[in-house]
């Protein structure tokens, strides 16, 4: 494994081996725990620019100064798209911000986060804070300790909403995400009138290739596939989704009043960046994206 950290002062992000010659390199004033896991090298790192931030295997994950933008996004839009997410499934989001903005929506009764490795949890509890706010302690929240395969295998509890936040699938990797067999699972163990979301990595006119056969995997298996995206800053890039229906007749395209007035009716504790005109922009693509979305991806 190449040595990310030079010494003392910068953190070079190498975007997990994505495509394109562009590194991420932000000034570093402190690492506060580096550990190797069996499953991956955890790195907790202080920038004085974006604050406390997650590395994992030398590639970035959330930022204490602008994780609420991709969990929110993450989270929010199906969250207050369904009408009654009672049950909902977490897989990955070892660092609990994810299961944080879940539970901000007092109809979940259930919130299971399922994450491989336990160091992340333990270390994110202990030095993220921030972006677990307690939220552990909820009486609706459960934490597992587990491969999301087979979780998915064993549990037969049907859920209504799946968020899959799984570490970014790249074309050239091994990623469960672009596995059919982890298509039919979720869709096994979603409810019928349940939502998922797969975070999807990056997907703008240069880095698409990976979003568009994620993109085609889902639509093999679910009717509908919306895809939307957010720019977070640390990333520098936008940080796209799958929102994914097996309801025909499910559909996203509400107006800002509308979205503004679930939020009200369904949120409990503050958004700092999901809103009505914000979700509007979200699912709005530029025509280099449509024209994109309409080619078949590679073998």
């Amino acid at each position: 494994m190449k040595d990310n950290f030079l010494p003392r002062y910068f953190f070079i992000d190498n975007g997990g081996g994505k495509s394109w010659d562009l590194f991420a390199g932000m000034e570093i004033t402190r690492t506060i725990v580096r550990k190797k896991t069996p499953f991956q090298e955890i790195s907790i790192l202080e920038s004085p620019v974006y604050g406390k931030m997650l590395v994992l295997d030398g590639v970035l994950q959330s930022t204490v100064a602008d994780e609420a933008i991709y969990h929110e996004f993450l989270v929010h839009p199906a969250l207050v798209l369904h009408s009654q997410p009672e049950n909902v499934l977490i897989l990955g989001g070892g660092e609990g911000a994810t299961l944080r903005e879940v539970l901000k929506n007092p109809l979940v009764k259930k919130a299971v986060l399922v994450d491989i490795d336990k160091e992340v949890v333990y270390l994110t509890q202990r030095y993220l804070s921030e972006m677990w706010q307690k939220c552990y302690q909820d009486k609706r929240a459960q934490i597992k300790i587990n491969e999301a395969t087979q979780f998915l295998k064993k549990t037969s509890q049907k859920f209504d909403l799946i968020l899959s936040d799984l570490t970014d699938p790249l074309t050239d990797s091994a990623s469960i995400v672009f596995s059919p067999s982890y298509f039919q699972l979720l869709k096994k163990r979603l409810a019928d009138q349940g939502l998922l979301v797969i975070q999807a990595g990056e997907f703008s006119h240069i880095e698409y290739e990976a979003y568009l056969r994620l993109f085609y995997l889902a639509k093999k298996f679910f009717p509908n596939v919306f895809p939307y995206k957010v720019f977070v800053p640390s990333f520098i890039y936008e940080q796209a989704f799958l929102l994914i229906s097996p309801n025909k007749n499910f559909f996203v395209e509400l107006s800002p009043d509308k979205i503004d007035s679930l939020i009200k009716e369904k949120i409990q504790g503050k958004l700092k960046h999901y809103c009505g005109e914000t979700h509007q922009a979200a699912f709005s693509l530029s025509p280099v994206l449509r024209r994109i979305l309409k080619k078949r991806p590679r073998k």
